[in-house]
């Protein structure tokens, strides 16, 4: 309940949106309006949810309106059936949030991705390059992880699906993804540099290019902006 008068600090539309898959749930922040700069769509990662953007919201939601959906399977929105939503491909989230900017009467958007957010977002950009003013990649799983021995069993057909429900767990899983996704560690002796070790940056930019090159040079060419490893 409310108090008369009350008024947020920063204007909040946040509400479910219903698209073809069920319901979205997305937070709506800021200025409706923001002195002709498009939105800034903010795509989270694996187990987590917007709210892990949440303080990034002080920072630029008085001045710029932010979008940050929970991704279908996540938070407040909808679970439809894997079978359904071919396996929550991101290619297939990507397609989700396109429907969800025609929903909202937008026609571009600059685009953060951050962990499997930024393979969201790779695939956002390749599937309508118009529509992505700036994209911005934050620690993305746009390129192969090496897998250590508990990620190759778990591919194995017929074993895999039991060692991933049965002997995993939240805390199991999220200690293997940080293993997975681990950036090369720095040489000693030598400053770490603030986005993360070159190698990095070239893996980045080669899953960029591996999706339609043409394509993605043509509409994001000095737009893009990737950073890697625990010091951003």
């Amino acid at each position: 309940m409310k108090a008369p008068g009350y008024r947020p600090v920063v204007p909040d539309r946040s509400r479910l949106v219903s698209l073809d898959f069920g319901r979205l749930y997305l937070r709506d922040l800021g200025p409706a309006a923001a002195d002709g700069e498009p939105p800034l769509l903010l795509i989270h990662g694996l187990m987590v949810y917007g709210y892990a953007f949440r303080a990034l919201v002080p920072e630029l939601a008085p001045t710029r309106r932010l979008l940050i959906p929970d991704l279908p399977g996540a938070g407040d929105s909808d679970r439809p059936p894997p079978v359904h939503c071919a396996g929550y491909s991101p290619s297939w989230l990507a397609r989700v949030l396109l429907a969800l900017l025609d929903d909202l009467g937008l026609q571009q958007v600059d685009v953060l991705g951050h962990s499997w957010g930024g393979a969201i977002a790779v695939c956002l950009a390749d599937a309508a390059p118009e529509r992505v003013r700036r994209l911005i990649l934050v620690d993305a799983t746009c390129f192969a992880m090496p897998l250590p021995l508990e990620g190759k069993l778990a591919l194995v057909p017929g074993l895999g699906p039991y060692v991933f429900k049965n002997l995993y767990r939240r805390p199991a899983l999220a200690h293997y993804l940080a293993r997975a996704g681990r950036p090369d560690p720095p040489r000693r002796g030598r400053p770490r540099p603030l986005l993360g070790p070159p190698r990095a940056h070239r893996r980045a930019r080669g899953g960029l290019r591996d999706v339609d090159p043409a394509r993605q040079r043509r509409a994001h060419g000095r737009h893009v902006a990737a950073a890697q490893g625990p010091d951003v």
